[in-house]
C-alpha cells in the first residue's frame, strides 16, 4: 500500500510536470502545457485515492493531509483558470503555491500525524473542507 514514504516520488513528478506546464504555457506551446499540467493533477490525485485507500478514511484529519489537498486544487484551479481564459502566467503561479506545499509535506514529516482538532474531524469536515480549499486555490490564482 502506498503512504507517505512514497510521497516523495508522487511529488517530484507532479512539480516537474507542473513546471514543465508552466514553462510551456510561457512559450506559447499550450497542448504540451495542458498535458503537462493534467499529468500534475493526475498524479496528485493518484496519491490521494491511494492514500485513501490506505488509511480507509478520507484524508482530511491531519496538517499534511489538508496542505495536500490544497497542493492538488491549486494545480486544479490553476489549470482551469488556464484553459478557460489561457492566461499564460497563471500555471507558474498555481506551481508556486502548489510547490509550497509539497515542500512542505516533504520538509516538515511530523505534520502527518498532527491530528486536527475533535470539532474538524466530523463528517461535515469532508465536504466543508474540499469546497474552501478549492474555493482558496481560485482565490490565490485570482490574487
Amino acid at each position: 500500500m502506498i503512504g507517505w514514504n512514497e510521497f516523495i516520488y508522487f511529488a517530484s513528478v507532479a512539480v516537474i510536470s507542473s513546471v514543465a506546464a508552466s514553462v510551456l504555457s510561457l512559450c506559447g506551446r499550450r497542448r504540451p502545457a495542458l498535458l503537462c499540467g493534467l499529468t500534475s493533477s493526475l498524479v496528485l490525485l493518484a496519491f490521494i485515492a491511494c492514500l485513501w485507500l490506505t488509511l480507509d478514511r478520507p484524508p482530511l484529519r491531519t496538517m499534511g493531509e489538508t496542505r495536500l489537498w490544497y497542493s492538488f486544487f491549486a494545480l486544479v484551479a490553476g489549470l482551469f483558470t488556464y484553459i478557460r481564459w489561457r492566461y499564460k502566467w497563471i500555471l507558474s503561479f498555481s506551481t508556486v503555491l502548489s510547490a509550497v506545499f509539497i515542500l512542505i509535506n516533504i520538509a516538515k514529516p511530523e505534520i502527518h500525524d498532527q491530528s486536527l482538532m475533535p470539532a474538524l474531524q466530523s463528517p461535515w469536515f469532508i465536504p466543508h473542507v474540499t469546497v474552501y480549499m478549492f474555493s482558496y486555490s481560485f482565490l490565490g490564482c485570482a490574487f
